[in-house]
């Protein structure tokens, strides 16, 4: 493949590869939030990257969606821990103590409790 950026031309050797079967349909699912589909995802905050869990989407009137949930967010803690995969996510979703999500949307940092 050849690329062109800022008047400089570049050839690179890729690879087309299979999509993943874990994120066909829009991600994976936690049993805790049933009707999102979820991703690992990584983005840039006021500390540099960060890992963190991408909600790729979310189905009407799902427990996920009463919660608040919707596509484009990005769940970054449960109960004001960190998390920064689905796997986490699901562990500490599975902790008695689960009470709130914390989502980015946007600019804004939510609190979702869970009901």
């Amino acid at each position: 493949m050849r690329i062109q950026r800022n008047g400089e031309a570049r050839a690179l050797r890729v690879r087309i590869g299979e999509l993943e079967a874990r994120h066909a349909g829009g991600g994976v699912t936690v049993a805790a939030l049933p009707g999102a589909g979820l991703r690992d995802a990584e983005r840039t905050g006021p500390r540099g990257r960060e890992r963190a869990v991408l909600v790729a989407a979310v189905e009407a009137a799902s427990r996920a969606f009463q919660v608040g949930l919707r596509p484009g967010d990005v769940i970054v803690g449960v109960n004001r821990r960190r998390v920064a995969s689905v796997a986490e996510l699901a562990k500490a979703l599975g902790a008695r103590d689960a009470t709130a999500l914390n989502v980015v949307r946007g600019d804004a940092l939510l609190t979702l409790p869970l009901r």
